[in-house]
């Protein structure tokens, strides 16, 4: 994703706006469904209309809309919450894998000091990808924000699950306690992603959006790789070489700045002064 992209997606999930800002309805037909749509028409199912089919505004309450897939891609049905708010923070900002969030455990946690540590995934033996992929990572202000508020909204739905609550300590996972399936995380990071507007992506595309941000903005390659959890800079210029290439080759620019010109310099001295 693109920084933009990127945070239309957090603003998506901490419940506060979305692209889908009317009901359409698509056709001549008064009995067709209506549609969310975003400014340009876009509708959240996904359907394609035909070409040049006459899109009608007919409301700016989505709940207006009549489509299933459309209320259901939007959770108009249901209340609005950020309830995995911080997950998507993760994902972005520090590029976990879909792995380690779903491992992610309250006891690697600390809100006190401001940090995360990786510990564990969902790999069949509970280990890291890699030795190197253990690691912890100091937490940005945002992540200790919306983690604090995360785990208050967990223990408010523990109480309500009772009995059939299964405590396996998880910082993410369904409203009884159990952990996400990787489908389960995809189908959620999908839906947010749909809902901000800007198409389908799976989840572990929130950690290709964390290197892409990190890179752009002028991160080491090292600190890159420390933060991702790679066992070495080069498995992220491999992986990541069509993002990182660019922060490869800015050195380069100052190079041909610097000695180009000192080649003009020299290729024309200043004149001497002829003697009087």
């Amino acid at each position: 994703m693109t920084e933009e992209q990127a945070g239309k997606v957090l603003a998506t999930a901490r419940a506060t706006t979305t692209a889908y800002v009317k009901v359409i309805r698509i056709g001549e037909a008064r009995t067709a469904a209506t549609h969310a749509a975003t400014v340009d028409n876009q509708v959240a199912c996904g359907s394609k209309p035909r070409k040049n089919a006459k899109a009608t505004e007919i409301s700016a309450d989505l709940r207006d809309a009549t489509c299933r897939a459309c209320r259901a891609q939007l959770g108009v049905d249901s209340a609005a919450s950020p309830r995995l708010e911080a997950l998507f923070v993760l994902a972005i900002t520090l590029g976990l894998r879909p792995g380690e969030l779903r491992a992610l455990t309250w006891d690697h946690v600390d809100l006190d000091h401001g940090v995360i540590h990786i510990w564990r995934s969902t790999r069949r033996n509970g280990d890291t990808k890699t030795p190197k992929s253990r690691r912890s990572l100091i937490l940005p202000k945002r992540a200790i924000d919306v983690l604090t508020a995360h785990g208050k909204r967990q223990a408010v739905e523990r109480l309500a699950a009772s009995e059939a609550w299964q405590d396996a300590n998880l910082v993410f996972c369904h409203e009884d306690g159990r952990q996400y399936s990787r489908d389960a995380l995809n189908w959620r990071f999908s839906r947010m992603t749909r809902q901000a507007g800007i198409g389908h992506w799976h989840a572990h595309e929130g950690r290709h959006t964390a290197v892409s941000i990190m890179s752009s903005n002028g991160v080491a390659i090292q600190d890159i790789s420390d933060t991702v959890g790679h066992k070495s800079t080069h498995v992220t210029e491999t992986v990541y070489r069509h993002v990182i290439v660019p922060a490869i080759r800015g050195g380069a620019t100052v190079m041909d700045s610097l000695f180009d010109n000192r080649d003009r310099a020299a290729a024309h001295p200043p004149a001497t002064p002829s003697p009087p």
